[in-house]
């Protein structure tokens, strides 16, 4: 067994644990193809990148509130009850928003907002079944990295199937496609043996997460990142459309996530001998690094690419730096919560990434908005350096 994927293959080999595993990942699938799609199209109808960065935006914000919801309603009736209509509804929303009978500017927004409350919250319910299916700690966290690996791969099939179907279509199909892909893949989740025999304990129906100090450290820290991360996302097209090359967006998206990718498989094979919080801190400081450095580059698309792939690997140190010092900060009887409460806000805060970068892109140009998204990730090194000494255990 090779030594590098031997945890990774025996995660897989666990009892349950494939098909909710491998139909979870199909359905965060479409997280990389809805923001990019919906943003071009909008982008297509209006001729505008300010109005068209308002979209995703819509839809990041209705994400992040339909996490918080969803997840309180998994802990008080299962998986299943909640993530099969969500599937559906988050499906039609999409569906729905591209149809050309709707001519009103806010219908879009709207329709985009409603499905990223609907977006079934596969990842945060994958994530708990991993708890409840591996009971060794040590391959439990080796199952906690391939679900992030896992999603990074998601975020590299994503703009790419995306660009695919712009490149032989347009954009609007791209949202039907995505809408297709959502509803399969939340339903054949919620319908799974090992989601449907889930059941939330005691501590999950009725306890709240506690905020500690250490916690609102991560959480302010991740308010920045996705702050960064939303302005990107419009940043990167803003900087193809800039060039006439708006179909190749999605690969810019795909550097980034393979990045991701790769750091994430590399994150968790190393054998770290420094303490977590300086681990944190270096990757913060790489990915600042990499932000600036894509400012002065927008105008070459294939140098740009190579630095969002170098920010995508420290992103990935990021994340699971960040989900590694959870267990730390959080009380074990409100991590779920915790988790959910870092992921909304860094929704939250993307969603006005999304929105600042489109009419920054439009006023002043792409190299400015990164320049934007490297000041954001600048800001989070330097709150996690002057709050370290919180990061440490409350349990």
């Amino acid at each position: 067994m090779c030594p590098v994927l031997g945890p990774y293959l025996r995660v897989l080999r666990t009892p349950g644990y494939p098909a909710p595993f491998l139909l979870g990942l199909s359905a965060a699938l479409p997280i990389g193809m809805v923001g990019l799609a919906l943003l071009l199209l909008a982008q297509q109808r209006s001729g505008s990148m300010g109005q068209a960065g308002l979209i995703p935006a819509a839809f990041g914000l209705g994400n992040a509130a339909g996490l918080f919801v969803q997840g309180r309603l998994i802990d008080r009736i299962g998986q299943t009850r909640v993530l099969v209509p969500a599937s559906l509804l988050c499906s039609m929303a999409l569906a729905a928003g591209v149809l050309p009978i709707w001519q009103d500017r806010f219908v879009l927004p709207g329709f985009a907002f409603l499905a990223g409350v609907a977006f079934p919250a596969t990842i945060s319910s994958m994530r708990v079944l991993t708890a409840d299916l591996i009971a060794d700690p040590r391959l439990r966290m080796s199952g906690y990295a391939l679900l992030a690996v896992s999603f990074g791969l998601a975020m590299v099939a994503g703009p790419l199937l995306t660009s695919a179907v712009i490149a032989v279509s347009n954009p609007a199909t791209a949202v039907v496609v995505a809408a297709l892909v959502t509803g399969a893949g939340g339903l054949g989740f919620a319908l799974t043996p090992a989601s449907r025999r889930w059941q939330p304990g005691p501590a999950a129906v009725g306890g709240r997460p506690g905020v500690s100090a250490g916690l609102s450290t991560l959480v302010v820290a991740n308010v920045a990142l996705g702050f960064s991360g939303g302005v990107v996302a419009v940043a990167l097209p803003a900087a193809a459309l800039a060039q006439g090359a708006a179909a190749i967006a999605g690969v810019g998206f795909a550097a980034r996530s393979v990045g991701d990718l790769v750091g994430g498989l590399a994150y968790g094979v190393i054998r770290w001998r420094s303490t977590k919080v300086r681990q944190l801190v270096v990757s913060l400081a790489a990915a600042a690094g990499a932000s600036w450095f894509a400012a002065p580059v927008t105008g070459s698309l294939p140098v740009l690419f190579c630095v969002l792939l170098v920010g995508g690997g420290a992103g990935a140190a990021i994340s699971i730096a960040c989900s590694a010092l959870l267990d730390d900060v959080a009380p074990t009887s409100s991590l779920t919560a915790s988790y959910t409460l870092i992921v909304g806000v860094g929704l939250t805060a993307n969603a006005a990434g999304n929105a600042v970068a489109g009419l920054v892109a439009d006023s002043a140009g792409a190299a400015w908005a990164f320049a934007i998204a490297a000041m954001a990730v600048t800001a989070a090194v330097v709150w996690i350096w002057l709050r370290r000494h919180t990061l440490t255990s409350v349990t």
